[in-house]
């Protein structure tokens, strides 16, 4: 689990490491795609799956 603080207020991420078709972390517009590992990015600063997701999941526009 993720702790992030936004506003003062903590707030838990609830990473999962393989997300739902459509609903990864690969489509989301919080993820980073690190382009010397593949399969991997950062959201929010911390190292996370491309396939995997979260609670915090927005799809990119």
């Amino acid at each position: 689990m993720i702790t992030m603080v936004e506003g003062g207020v903590n707030m838990d991420i609830k990473y999962i490491p393989k997300g739902e078709e459509g609903k990864s972390c690969a489509d989301c517009k919080h993820f980073e795609r690190d382009s010397n590992m593949q399969g991997m990015g950062k959201c929010f600063g911390k190292e996370v799956l491309a396939g995997g997701s979260c609670n915090f999941f927005e799809p990119k526009e």
